[in-house]
C-alpha cells in the first residue's frame, strides 16, 4: 500500500557572475547540481581551495587584485562539465520503461567489461585557462598522490610535504631554486622538496618523466602551475610575474 508519493525535482543551474566586487559566491550560491554524482558539496569545496589561498595573496596585498578574476575562469568549466554530465546521468537513470531499463543495462555491463576503474571526480577536466603557466607540459592538471615513505610507515604525499605552494624537483635543481628563492623575494613561501627522498616508487619522477620535465610546481589547491625541464629559476620568475600583472578573462561565460 503507497503512502506517500512525490515527484522530486532538481535543478542544474550556474550562476553568471561568482564575483561582484568584494562579493564571490561559491558552492550552492554559485551553482546547483543534479545529485547522481554526489558533487554538490565537493563542487562547494573545490570553489573555496580555488579562492581562498588567491584572496590571502591579493588581502596581504601580495598580488593584484584581478588575480581574483581568474576564480570563475578556472572554476566555471570544470562546474559545468560535472553538471552537464549529472543531468545526462539522471536521464538514462530515470528510465521508467522496463524495456527501455533492460536495453539500457544490458550496454551499461558492457561497457563496463575491459573499462579502466574511474570515479566522478575523474570527470573534472584540467584547467585550461587562468593562472597557470599553459606554455608548459602539464599545467593545469591536478597533480598526483601517490603514497611515499618506507614499508609500514607509508603516508600520502600531501601529509608528508604539506599543502603550500611546492616546487618538486632533483638533483642540481634543488641547489638552483633554493639560492633563487634566497636572492629573490616572493610574495609567498615555496617549499622546494628532493622527489628523490620521498620513497614513493618512483611515481614522481614517472610523472615528471612523461611530461619531459625535471620539476613541477604545484599550487596550495594541488594543481600544476607548471613544468619546467632545465632551468628551475625561469619557472619561478614566470609565477611572479603573473602574481603582479593585470588578469583578465579569456572566456566568455555563458
Amino acid at each position: 500500500r503507497i503512502l506517500r508519493s512525490a515527484t522530486y525535482r532538481f535543478h542544474g543551474l550556474i550562476a553568471e557572475h561568482w564575483r561582484d566586487d568584494r562579493i564571490f559566491l561559491a558552492g550552492d550560491a554559485a551553482h546547483q547540481t543534479p545529485p547522481y554524482f554526489g558533487q554538490g558539496l565537493c563542487h562547494g569545496m573545490r570553489d573555496v581551495a580555488n579562492l581562498v589561498w588567491k584572496l590571502a595573496l591579493v588581502v596581504r596585498e601580495r598580488a593584484s587584485p584581478t588575480l581574483l578574476d581568474s576564480y570563475q575562469q578556472e572554476r566555471e568549466p570544470q562546474v559545468r562539465a560535472v553538471v552537464s554530465a549529472a543531468i545526462a546521468a539522471g536521464r538514462y537513470i530515470c528510465i521508467l520503461d522496463p524495456d527501455a531499463a533492460a536495453q539500457r543495462d544490458a550496454q551499461m555491463r558492457e561497457r563496463a567489461r575491459g573499462a579502466a576503474p574511474a570515479t566522478a571526480s575523474d570527470l573534472i577536466a584540467p584547467l585550461v585557462a587562468g593562472f597557470v603557466d599553459l606554455d608548459s607540459a602539464g599545467a593545469g592538471e591536478r597533480f598526483i598522490q601517490p603514497w611515499t615513505g618506507s614499508a609500514g610507515q607509508k603516508v600520502p604525499l600531501d601529509e608528508r610535504t604539506g599543502s603550500g605552494w611546492r616546487l618538486f624537483t632533483s638533483g642540481g635543481s634543488i641547489a638552483q631554486a633554493r639560492i633563487f628563492l634566497g636572492n629573490q623575494t616572493l610574495p609567498m613561501d615555496i617549499a622546494v622538496i628532493d622527489i628523490d627522498a620521498l620513497e614513493d616508487n618512483g611515481k614522481l619522477s614517472h610523472w615528471l618523466d612523461e611530461r619531459g620535465a625535471n620539476a613541477v610546481l604545484v599550487r596550495p589547491d594541488f594543481y600544476v602551475f607548471g613544468t619546467v625541464q632545465h632551468d628551475v629559476t625561469a619557472l619561478l620568475r614566470q609565477v611572479q610575474s603573473k602574481l603582479t600583472e593585470e588578469h583578465r578573462p579569456e572566456v566568455e561565460f555563458a
